[in-house]
């Protein structure tokens, strides 16, 4: 997409699996499919939805934890929810939720490949049909494409 000149003032609808935001799915105005989108650094690694990610751009912001891009923020947040677990309910059981989170998420090994083979990942972590997403908001799929 760096590359893709053409693409500057163009208008994309993006799927989002909100339990997974390593990668996204995008497509031209025009309904035809551009394909998927990883994120940059580890934030494409690591298996994460949107409440993780808001928490931990959260601490980072207020000084809390500190990561480069070059670094895993899994394993800080990993670490500073640890040294909180011991006196704080929320931490632990956030902690607990982070772990459940990266063993049922798809491998990253296998989201990578999906992404340069412009192929689905399988069906836990793979998008809704356009048809079944806009109907969840009561929308019309006429009136969009």
């Amino acid at each position: 997409m760096k590359s893709s000149f053409g693409l500057i003032r163009q208008k994309f609808t993006i799927w989002v699996d909100h339990e997974d935001l390593r990668c996204v799915k995008a497509f031209l105005p025009d309904g035809r499919e551009f394909g998927m989108l990883l994120a940059h650094g580890f934030w494409g690694k690591r298996p994460h939805n949107l409440k993780t990610r808001r928490l931990v751009l959260a601490l980072r912001r207020r000084k809390e934890i500190f990561f480069s891009d070059k670094q895993d923020w899994y394993e800080i947040y990993q670490e500073y929810l640890q040294k909180r677990g011991t006196k704080s309910k929320r931490a632990a059981s956030e902690m607990l939720r982070q772990r459940r989170l990266q063993t049922e998420a798809a491998p990253s090994s296998q989201l990578s490949s999906a992404v340069n083979n412009k192929t689905d990942v399988d069906d836990r972590s793979s998008l809704p049909p356009l048809d079944d997403f806009l109907k969840q908001f009561e929308i019309d799929p006429s009136d969009v494409l």
